[in-house]
């Protein structure tokens, strides 16, 4: 017959068991790998949140507001007595302009560049139009009209020199003037967002000076 009691015993002296046994972790080491892990949890999570919240907060103070670098001109004065149409030439540091200002109006209007202009249109008396190069489309905003902005990215907070010119439908010179523009600053968004924009703004007088706005 064969010893159960005996075998166990041998049993429990197989190299097996000595092997299995060697492969778990004392309690000890178990339970300082386990605090070590939750010390470097604890460091490491507080200051990825941190880090997180940091740049949403930055990111959610900048609006979406564009804007571009130039100078505002506002042409009211030198239009209101014109005869149609007024030929106006502007210039501020490196970017020119010119422009047809073909009809006056207060009630809107509509800026018709060379490559798109319609033919035979016919316009509401109160509306303004203007025909402009398609070269220069991109130099230049008539959103404010009798305002508009000539753009210019090269500005900075140096001084520039602005000029402005303008003729009647008969070719007479009614407007001949410059001014020297101190540029400021502009954030639309806030401080530490793009975009960051240089501007400064002019009056055209009828007593034919161009005048900084303060």
């Amino acid at each position: 017959m064969t010893d159960l009691t005996n075998g166990r015993a041998r049993q429990s002296g197989d190299p097996m068991d000595s092997v299995s046994d060697v492969g778990e972790f004392p309690p000890n080491a178990k339970g300082r790998r386990t605090r070590r892990r939750r010390w470097y949890l604890f460091a490491v999570i507080p200051a990825m949140v941190l880090t997180i919240g940091v740049l949403l907060y930055s990111r959610g103070l900048c609006t979406m507001i564009g804007a571009s670098s130039g100078i505002h001109i506002d042409l009211s004065s030198v239009l209101a007595d014109a005869s149609t149409p007024v030929h106006v030439h502007a210039c501020v540091q490196s970017s020119c302009v010119s422009f047809t200002v073909e009809q006056m109006g207060s009630g809107g209007g509509e800026v018709c560049f060379a490559d798109s202009c319609p033919l035979g249109r016919t316009w509401p008396e109160d509306s303004f139009q203007i025909h402009a190069p398609s070269a220069e489309r991109n130099l230049w905003d008539p959103a404010g009209f009798p305002v508009v902005q000539v753009k210019d990215p090269s500005l900075s907070w140096l001084p520039i020199t602005v000029r402005l010119n303008a003729r009647d439908g008969a070719g007479n010179l009614i407007f001949d003037s410059s001014a020297r523009v101190q540029p400021h600053m502009y954030q639309p968004n806030g401080p530490n967002c793009e975009p960051t924009v240089y501007g400064a703004a002019v009056v055209a007088t009828r007593a034919g000076r161009l005048v900084p706005e303060p």
